[in-house]
């Protein structure tokens, strides 16, 4: 199962996860077999308010610009974004332990084996892009596969 969420608390979505793998399990597929992949935008700097500074006109862009046409573009207020970004919300924007914990916390809701992060969204220009890799590989990465 491919859970992509950037919008909805993760909290929502586990029992979507639980019918998953019960479903699974009824119909004769084994536990092992029944995986989970988390996607979600993601964006970090070494301070987290800058995270939430830095990215926010570039999720907000984002959304003014893929979407299937003009009349369903939605405007992301700040507090929207404050509120998605948070500690228990569907994305990860913060320094390298913010996203840390919010990816183990989904990995408690979930138990996914896979986390996939779309970082170049809204126009980020690539300097950005390539921080954002790069703390991943070397300060989050890491902790996560323990």
């Amino acid at each position: 199962m491919a859970l992509a969420n950037i919008s909805l608390p993760p909290a929502k979505l586990e029992p979507v996860v639980e019918l998953y793998r019960r479903t699974g399990l009824q119909s004769g597929h084994s536990g092992a077999d029944l995986k989970v992949s988390v996607a979600t935008h993601m964006y970090i700097r070494e301070n987290s308010q800058a995270a939430l500074d830095e990215f926010y006109p570039y999720y907000a862009a984002y959304f003014l610009t893929h979407t299937p046409s003009q009349y369903r573009a939605q405007p992301i207020t700040r507090a929207d974004y404050d509120a998605r970004a948070g500690q228990h919300g569907p994305i990860c924007v913060g320094s390298p332990q913010q996203i840390i914990d919010k990816i183990l916390y989904e990995r408690e809701l979930f138990g996914h084996q896979r986390f996939l992060a779309q970082i170049d969204i809204g126009g980020l220009p690539f300097a950005k892009v390539a921080r954002v890799i790069e703390l991943f590989a070397m300060k989050v990465a890491p902790v996560i596969r323990g």
